[in-house]
C-alpha cells in the first residue's frame, strides 16, 4: 500500500563481478527507489569477497525533468538532480552535496543506437573537496545476434576532474554485453560481470 501511495518504482539489480587484474570476485548490488514527489534514492555497492570490504555510493536526490520525452521510445528528457551523497573511500566519512545531469539521444537506427551522457559533481559542505566526473557512451544493440542472444556494444570515455587538477583525466570505456554476461574496460581495468 505504501508503494502505491508514495513510491513510483523500486528497481534492484544484483551481479557477480570478477576483476581480471586483481583476480578478485565481487558481489554487486544496485537499488533505486523513485517517488511520486520526484525524489530518487539510489544505492550502488560492491562487496569484495577477497578483502571483505564494501565500496558504496548512496545518494538521495530531487529530480527535475527538463522538456518532454521524445516519441522514439529510447531518448530521454534532460534529467537534473540535486541532493546529498555518502561514499566509501573518503575521510572524514561525511555526506557531500551532489549535482547531476543525464541525457540519452537515439541516433541512426532509432532505439537500438544511443548516445548517453552523464555528468555529476560532489562537494564537501565546506567546499574544500570537489570532484567532477562525466561519462559519454555510444552504444548499439544488435538484436538476434545469434539465434537466442542479443549483443550490445558500447564505446566512450570517462572524465575525472578533481579540484586543483589543471586538466581532466580521460580514460577509454568499452563494453560488450550479451544478455546476462558483460566484459567491460573502464578506468584502465577489465572486469567480467554476470547478472543474477
Amino acid at each position: 500500500a505504501a508503494q502505491g501511495v508514495f513510491v513510483t518504482t523500486i528497481k534492484m539489480e544484483t551481479s557477480l563481478r570478477y576483476e581480471l587484474a586483481q583476480k578478485q570476485l565481487g558481489f554487486k548490488l544496485r537499488e533505486k527507489v523513485t517517488t511520486k514527489l520526484g525524489f530518487e534514492l539510489k544505492f550502488n555497492g560492491i562487496f569484495n569477497t577477497a578483502t571483505n570490504e564494501l565500496q558504496h555510493r548512496a545518494a538521495l536526490k530531487k529530480q527535475f525533468h527538463i522538456g518532454n520525452a521524445p516519441s522514439d521510445g529510447a531518448s530521454t528528457p534532460l534529467l537534473l538532480g540535486l541532493g546529498v551523497v555518502h561514499m566509501s573511500g573518503f575521510r572524514p566519512q561525511e555526506p557531500k552535496l551532489t549535482v547531476s545531469a543525464k541525457k540519452k539521444v537515439a541516433v541512426l537506427t532509432g532505439p537500438n543506437t544511443l548516445i548517453s551522457t552523464k555528468l555529476w559533481s560532489d562537494i564537501d559542505y565546506n567546499g574544500k573537496n570537489l570532484t567532477r566526473n562525466a561519462i559519454i557512451k555510444f552504444s548499439h544493440k544488435a538484436l538476434n545476434f545469434t539465434r537466442r542472444q542479443d549483443i550490445k556494444l558500447s564505446v566512450g570515455g570517462d572524465v575525472a576532474w578533481p579540484k586543483g587538477q589543471k586538466r581532466p583525466a580521460v580514460s577509454l570505456y568499452l563494453q560488450a554485453r550479451e544478455n546476462n554476461w558483460a566484459i567491460t574496460m573502464r578506468n584502465n581495468q577489465v572486469a567480467l560481470t554476470y547478472d543474477l
